[in-house]
């Protein structure tokens, strides 16, 4: 039994090494709502609240995710960022040189937990028009889809 555990360590740390990586551009889905997330009404500003909405295949509901261990997503049509801001850590676009990276980390069936590497908080729905950062508490507001998308199939 001794010689069967390292062995197990090792074929499980390549299963895990073996992961699927995260696709370069996704929709990134609630799994609370059913809903994506876009800058609202597909704003260009910087400051806009970024909101949940039915999906499309539209670029200002797709993510370009750089990055490895930590990512920068920025939204397909308007090239910008999103980041938290104020004391109720609200998610806005951001300016298009924020450079604010987030951890995406599998939390479980499939889905996904979205951090603020520093503070440890993650990306959760308030509701469809307020998305914050709050603690990690494992409720279905907190859990994200990752579904890859081709740019070459999104309109507007």
């Amino acid at each position: 039994m001794k010689r069967l555990l390292p062995l197990l360590a090792l074929v499980a740390s390549v299963l895990i090494a073996q992961a699927d990586p995260l696709p370069e551009y996704a929709q990134i889905r609630s799994v609370a709502k059913d809903l994506l997330l876009r800058p609202v009404n597909a704003s260009n500003k910087t400051g806009a609240p970024i909101v949940l909405y039915p999906a499309q295949s539209w670029k200002c509901m797709t993510w370009k995710i750089e990055g490895t261990d930590t990512v920068t997503l920025q939204n397909v049509f308007t090239g910008k960022p999103f980041v938290p801001k104020g004391e109720k850590y609200q998610i806005l676009q951001a300016d298009k040189d924020a450079n604010k990276e987030w951890k995406i980390e599998p939390a479980g069936d499939g889905v996904f937990k979205i951090s603020d590497p520093k503070s440890g908080m993650v990306l959760t729905v308030v509701d469809d028009e307020h998305i914050a950062l709050g603690p990690w508490l494992d409720k279905p507001e907190q859990k994200w889809k990752i579904e890859a998308k081709n740019p070459a199939d999104l309109t507007m």
